[in-house]
C-alpha cells in the first residue's frame, strides 16, 4: 500500500514534503539495529519449543516483551532529541521551514516507536507458525497506514505533521493487536508467565550474533540513502527514494518465502529430519528464484515505462528510471539471499552472516571511484554475493 500510494503523497503532499517521508523509511531502517536480534531469536524459540516446553516458550516472551517495549520508546526518544539538529544540519530543505521540518521529525519518532514492538510480535506469531493471523493482520494495519492516511490528508489537511500524526496512531494501535494476538495463539502454561534471567542467558549467543548482523547490514543496505538524505536537496532525494522504493517492494516477494520457511526449517533441524529439511530448502530456493527473477527482469527492462505509468510524470520517470535500473537487480540478487540465510540461523549459525557482513563493509569503504560508484558498488558487488551465501550455504545440510 506504501508503493502504490507513492504518486499520491506526492501529488498531496509535495516532492519536496515526499523526501520526509524517504527520510522516515530510513529512521525505520536505522530503528532495526536496536532490535538487538530479539525478533528473530522469538522467532526460531517458539518455533523449536512448540507446545513441548510452554512455559519457558511463554517465559521468553515475557522477558523479551520486557526489553522490546523500552527500546521502542528509547528510539522514539532518541530521534524527537535529535530532531531539531537533523532539520537544521543534516537534510537540506528548499521550500519547507526548518520548524516544520524539526517538528515532522519528532512525530516520525513517535510513529517509529508505536510501530516499533510489531515487529516482535509477528515474529513470535510465525515461529508458531500462525503466518495468517500474522499477514492477515500486518495487511490490515498496512492498509490502514497506506492508504487510510489518504483520508485525514483530505479532510484534515495535506502536510507531512498529519501524515504522520497518522502512522504514530496506526503504528501504536497495531502493536497492541498483536501482542494481544500472540499471547493468546502461545500454548497455555502451568503458571503466568514471568521475567526470566535465565532464558536470556539460554539465547544470548544467537542474539548477540544476530545484532551484529543488523547493525553491519543496515550500514551496508542504507548507506546510500543516509548519504544521500545530507548531501541533496529534499525533492532531489526524493526522486531516489521513488527509485528505491520500487526496487525494495521486490523484497516483499521474496521475505513471504523466509516467513514461511524459517520456523519450519528451525523445527526440522530441532527435530533432527535432515531429509526433510533438505528436500523443503532445495524446492523452497527453487520457488522463490521463480518469484523474484522474472519480476526483476521485467521491471529492469521497462523501468521508464513502468515509472512513468505509475507516477504519470514524465520528468520524474526519466530521473528516477537510471537508479532503479542498478537498485532492482541488486535487491534482486540479495532477495536469493533469504532461504540460505534461513537455513543458516535454522542451525543457529550466525558467524558466516557476520564476517560476510564485515567483508562487505570494508570492501565498500575502499577509496575508489568517488561516491556514485561506491553507490552502486554498494549496491551490485554486495547484493551479488548472494552467490556466495548459498554455496556456503551447503555445510548446514
Amino acid at each position: 500500500m506504501g508503493v502504490v500510494f507513492i504518486p499520491v503523497y506526492i501529488r498531496l503532499l509535495g516532492l519536496e514534503s515526499f523526501g520526509l517521508v524517504g527520510f522516515y523509511v530510513t529512521l525505520q531502517a536505522l530503528a532495526v539495529v536496536f532490535d538487538l536480534g530479539l525478533a528473530g531469536t522469538i522467532n526460531r524459540e517458539l518455533a523449536r519449543r512448540g507446545t513441548s516446553d510452554a512455559q519457558s516458550a511463554r517465559d521468553l516472551v515475557r522477558t523479551l516483551e520486557w526489553i522490546y517495549w523500552p527500546l521502542g520508546v528509547g528510539v522514539a526518544l532518541l530521534i524527537w532529541a535529535g530532531s531539531g539538529w537533523l532539520a537544521e544540519s543534516w537534510l537540506r530543505p528548499v521550500n519547507l521551514p526548518i520548524a516544520g521540518v524539526g517538528a515532522a521529525i519528532a512525530l516520525m519518532g513517535a510513529a517509529i516507536g508505536g510501530q516499533w514492538p510489531s515487529a516482535f510480535y509477528v515474529a513470535g506469531l510465525n515461529g508458531l507458525e500462525r503466518q495468517v493471523l500474522a499477514n492477515g493482520l500486518t495487511a490490515l494495519f498496512g492498509t490502514l497506514r497506506g492508504a487510510g492516511v489518504l483520508l485525514p490528508l483530505v479532510l484534515l489537511a495535506p502536510t507531512v505533521e498529519v501524515f504522520f500524526s497518522w502512522q504514530a496512531a496506526v503504528g501504536l494501535v497495531q502493536s497492541l493487536v498483536l501482542a494481544v494476538s500472540l499471547w493468546r495463539a502461545l500454548p497455555a502454561g502451568t503458571r503466568p508467565a514471568s521475567f526470566a534471567a535465565a532464558e536470556l542467558a539460554r539465547v544470548g549467543a544467537f542474539t548477540f550474533g544476530l545484532s551484529g548482523i543488523a547493525l553491519l547490514s543496515f550500514i551496508l543496505m542504507q548507506a546510500d540513502r543516509i548519504i544521500l538524505s545530507r548531501l541533496l536537496s529534499l525533492d532531489q532525494f526524493a526522486v531516489y527514494v521513488l527509485a528505491a522504493s520500487v526496487a525494495a517492494a521486490l523484497v516483499r516477494l521474496a521475505h513471504p518465502w523466509f516467513n514461511a520457511l524459517y520456523p519450519r526449517f528451525s523445527q526440522l533441524q530441532a527435530r533432527g529430519e535432515d531429509a526433510a529439511l533438505r528436500a523443503l530448502y532445495h524446492s523452497g530456493s527453487q520457488w522463490l528464484a521463480v518469484t523474484v527473477l522474472p519480476a526483476a527482469a521485467v521491471i529492469a527492462v521497462f523501468a521508464p515505462e513502468l515509472l512513468r505509468l505509475w507516477t504519470q510524470d514524465a520528468a520524474i520517470s526519466s530521473s528516477a528510471a537510471p537508479l532503479l535500473v542498478v537498485l532492482i537487480c541488486g535487491t534482486a540478487l540479495n532477495g536469493l539471499m533469504n532461504l540460505p540465510y534461513a537455513m543458516q540461523l535454522a542451525h543457529g549459525w550466525t558467524a558466516l552472516a557476520l564476517w560476510m557482513n564485515v567483508a562487505g563493509f570494508v570492501w565498500s569503504c575502499r577509496p575508489s571511484g568517488g561516491l556514485p560508484w561506491r553507490l552502486v558498488r554498494s549496491a551490485l558487488h554486495w547484493h551479488g554475493s548472494s552467490l556466495i551465501w548459498r554455496m556456503f550455504s551447503w555445510p548446514c545440510l
